[in-house]
Formats: C-alpha cells, sequence, structure tokens
C-alpha cells in the first residue's frame, strides 16, 4: 500500500471479493464517483459495496432500485475496516459520508407506481404524486438521530428555506402554489412560511441525511401530517438497528404540491 490508494479488507483480511470491491472503490475515487470520507470515523462493507453501487445485493442476490441502494448505504451495521497509506487504520462510524460522496442524481429519483393514500383523523387521503418506493428501513441509533436532527434544527433547515428562496427557477412554483411575498421574505429569512414544514423525504429515523435534495417544503395540512402518520404506523414495531422492506411514499422534488 503506497501514497492514497485504499485498501478494504474484510475481517482483517484480503480475500478476492475485498480485492475486486478495493479495485471498484479505488477507480470511484479516481473518477469522481466517490469522494472520500474527511474524516477518521467511517464504515466500508468492502464484501457489499462494489454490488451496491451497481444496483446489486450480493447478499441476497436481488436487484435493488437507487432508492434501495441509498437506503443500505446509509444504514449498513459494518464489519469491515479501510486502510490508507502504509497500515494506519480508519475505524468508521457511520455511511453518511459515502452516501454524500456517491454523486448519483438517481439516489433521489421517484420513479412512478402506486400514488399513496394514507389518512387523516380515521379518513383516508390520497395524496397525488407521491408515489412509494420501495425502501429497506433501518431504524437508526438514537445518537446519530439526535445529532443529525439537532443539525437539522441548528441551521440545516434554515440554510435549505434560504436556497429555496433564492432559486430564480422556483418563481413560478411558488406563484402556482399560493406563496405570498411575505411567505418568501420569511423564507429568505431562513423561516418556515406560515402552514408548512420542511420534510425529509426519507427521514432520519432510517437512512436519510440532511442533503437538500432529501428535503422538501410540504403544506402541513393534510399532507406531512398523512405522511407523519404513514411514519408511525410503518416503523413504529421497530427497534433501532432492525431493518423492514417497506413501500416509503416520498414527494418528488422540493415544493409539494406545486399547484
Amino acid at each position: 500500500m503506497q501514497g492514497s490508494y485504499w485498501v478494504l479488507t474484510k475481517n482483517g483480511k484480503t480475500d478476492a471479493e475485498a480485492a475486486e470491491a478495493t479495485i471498484a472503490y479505488n477507480k470511484g475515487v479516481n473518477d469522481g464517483t466517490i469522494v472520500v470520507p474527511k474524516d477518521s470515523n467511517a464504515d466500508f462493507d468492502a464484501e457489499r459495496i462494489k454490488g451496491i453501487m451497481e444496483h446489486y445485493d450480493v447478499m441476497t442476490g436481488n436487484e435493488l432500485t437507487s432508492m434501495q441502494s441509498f437506503s443500505i448505504l446509509a444504514g449498513m451495521a459494518t464489519g469491515l475496516v479501510t486502510i490508507k497509506g502504509r497500515g494506519k487504520v480508519y475505524k468508521k462510524t457511520d455511511l453518511e459520508n459515502i452516501e454524500a460522496g456517491l454523486k448519483n442524481n438517481n439516489i433521489y429519483k421517484v420513479n412512478k407506481g402506486k400514488e399513496h393514500v394514507g389518512t387523516l383523523k380515521k379518513q383516508e387521503v390520497r395524496l397525488p404524486n407521491v408515489y412509494e418506493q420501495p425502501v429497506n428501513y433501518t431504524k437508526r441509533d438514537r445518537v446519530e438521530f439526535n445529532n443529525l436532527r439537532k443539525e437539522f434544527d441548528n441551521g440545516i433547515r434554515k440554510k435549505f428555506l434560504k436556497s429555496l428562496a433564492g432559486d430564480n427557477g422556483l418563481v413560478a412554483t411558488f406563484e402556482k402554489v399560493g406563496l405570498s411575498t411575505q411567505d418568501i421574505k420569511k423564507m429568505e429569512a431562513g423561516k418556515v412560511p406560515t402552514g408548512y414544514q420542511v420534510h425529509h423525504k426519507l427521514p432520519l429515523d432510517d437512512g436519510g441525511t440532511n442533503d437538500f435534495k432529501n428535503l422538501v417544503l410540504i403544506k402541513n395540512d393534510p399532507f406531512h401530517k398523512v405522511l407523519t402518520n404513514t411514519q408511525k404506523t410503518l416503523t413504529k414495531d421497530l427497534n433501532v438497528g432492525e431493518t423492514m422492506k417497506l413501500e416509503w411514499p416520498i414527494p418528488d422534488g422540493s415544493i409539494y404540491p406545486k399547484k
């Protein structure tokens, strides 16, 4: 091992699968597909990383959608390490930096399929253009969840709202959804417009991140309330670290509804 070449190992050993993953990983680093984490606390699963990047799970033999690949990467508990340079081991505790480094816009692409029908006050409510996506939902460690939530509450939400207000390409959308000049001024100040919420498409409770692509400004009543009820219903029996395959409703774009 020399210079900045990364070697992935499995249980401290480099077998054929780890070697193949190493080649794929370094290729991704070199061509910019993967951005190497800057901290020294991240985990890699050498056996699965290559397959998941190619939308294939070597453990199950199943093909993966982009959303499933994202969810697995973000929620995987790992037993592998990454070695850089001359044998220095970097222990890893989360996969967010890997997810953030994957330059794949399809991760956040919503495929049209079954529109979500949720409930509010015991009544069924259909959410137009909110399509259910297959997700392997893994309940996140509470310390990690709380840290991400704190980051969101202490600055990410504000920055997201400012970015929307400053996007000239959304002016027509603001008009369509009825956002007033006063609403937009509030967003420019990093404040949520009256009647809206900033929603995580993939929740922080799972493998969701505070990446702007994972956020959407959504009307609270009934849309956000319905999604919140759905999340509680689908995940109420999950314990930390447990995984369940779910059909997860995900609004497309950065504002919902768009008219």
